[in-house]
This record gives structure tokens, C-alpha cells and sequence, in this order.
């Protein structure tokens, strides 16, 4: 099989979701740069999510066995980079910014020890759950803390969107991989497996929000823009 063929096998073999979500990182990427707004740690989120899903079903079309440590790899890095770029992104609120620092390199430290004590397969399954529990803390005390000081204009705002749109994908799977089995977790239901069909709808509504959030923001600069030249 050629090259052209070969390639053209993976992408009808991609699902739909991955189409989607390619399909939102282009718009929100076209949506923020119109808007001028220095979103590049969103941008650098969603291009991690992409060239990942992108990757490791590229690697387990043409050979997983033979790719296994490289497709692991990669899965690793980019849960890991990308929850740091979370926690950066919500450290702009000035509730955990002197924080930042000391929570990034705590966590660096915990996927470390993972990485050395556990088997490279599992590493994901547990470090995706350590940090979004760390998120979802910090989401919940910034919530909190806001309405203390009775700051509701933060819960209508299109920040509050963009903190929020990963909750669906922190609290879901990290569910499922915290107290589902493994064997129900592969278990085929409508010719998938029970985690793909989870994921796949909270990718949905995940990537829908990253899409609003865009959306948004570059019709707040065009009204902006607008009120300017009036």
C-alpha cells in the first residue's frame, strides 16, 4: 500500500468527532486571531489536543503494537502540558497567580514519580485524574471567591466560558478512569467500546464550548471595533 493510499485509509477510518474537532481548532483559531486578543495559551491548548488525537490514532492505524511506547508518549505529554497550560490560564485570575508556580511544579513532580513507580500504559490513567482534580479545586475556589465578593459579572463573562469549557472532560473521564474498570471501559456497546462512546460525547460538548468562547470573543472585538469608529 502507498504512501497516498495509506494515508487516505486513516482518514476514513478517523470518527467524526476528531473531524469536529479539527474543524473547531481552525474556526476558533481564525476567530481569535480576527479578534487581536492574545489568546495563544487557549491556541496552544487546543493544537496539544489536536496533533494528539491527530497522532495516536495515526500510530494505532498503521501499527499500535509497534508503536506503543511512542503512542504512550505522546499521551503522557500532552495530558501533562496541556493541564499545565490550564492552570496557567486559570492563574490569570489573581486568586492563585502567586501559586502558579509552586502548583505547576508540584505536579510536575507527582507525574515524575508516576512515570518512574508505574507501567508507561497506565501513567495517563492516573495523571490525568490528579490534575483535574487540581483544576477543578481551583475552578470551585475561584467560583466561590467570586461570589463572596459578589462579582456575578464574572459567572455572565466569556472568561468564565473558557475556565469552564474543560469541566465536561475533567470530571467525566476522570471518573471513569478512577472507578470504572478497565474490562466495562472496553466493553462494546453499538461496535465501540463504552470509553470511546463517553469520550466521544464529551468531546462534543467540550469543543463546542472552545468554539463559543471563540466565537465570542471576536464578536466583542468587531462591537468594540464598531463603537470605536462610530
Amino acid at each position: 500500500m502507498t504512501c497516498n493510499n495509506t494515508f487516505i485509509a486513516f482518514l476514513n477510518h478517523l470518527p467524526l468527532i476528531v473531524y469536529f474537532e479539527g474543524i473547531v481548532f481552525i474556526l476558533s483559531t481564525l476567530f481569535i486571531l480576527k479578534s487581536k486578543k492574545h489568546h495563544y495559551l487557549f491556541l496552544s491548548i487546543l493544537l496539544l489536543y489536536i496533533f494528539n488525537e491527530f497522532t495516536t490514532y495515526y500510530l494505532r492505524f498503521i501499527d499500535h503494537k509497534k508503536y506503543f511506547f511512542i503512542d504512550n508518549l505522546i499521551m503522557i505529554s500532552t495530558i501533562s502540558l496541556s493541564t499545565i497550560l490550564w492552570y496557567i490560564q486559570i492563574g490569570k485570575l489573581n486568586i492563585f497567580k502567586r501559586k502558579i508556580p509552586w502548583i505547576i511544579a508540584s505536579f510536575i513532580i507527582i507525574v515524575s514519580l508516576l512515570i518512574y513507580k508505574l507501567d508507561l500504559k497506565n501513567v495517563s490513567y492516573v495523571i490525568f485524574p490528579i490534575g483535574s482534580i487540581i483544576y477543578l479545586f481551583m475552578y470551585f475556589f475561584t467560583c466561590i471567591k467570586r461570589l463572596k465578593n459578589e462579582d456575578f459579572e464574572f459567572l455572565f463573562s466569556n472568561n468564565f466560558i473558557l475556565f469552564s469549557s474543560p469541566l465536561f472532560m475533567f470530571f467525566g473521564l476522570s471518573m471513569i478512569f478512577s472507578f470504572v474498570s478497565w474490562d466495562l471501559q472496553e466493553t462494546i456497546l453499538f461496535g465501540t467500546t463504552l470509553i470511546d462512546i463517553v469520550a466521544t460525547y464529551i468531546n462534543y460538548i467540550t469543543y463546542s464550548l472552545f468554539l463559543l468562547f471563540a466565537y465570542k470573543e471576536y464578536k466583542s472585538a468587531k462591537q468594540i471595533e464598531q463603537l470605536q469608529n462610530n
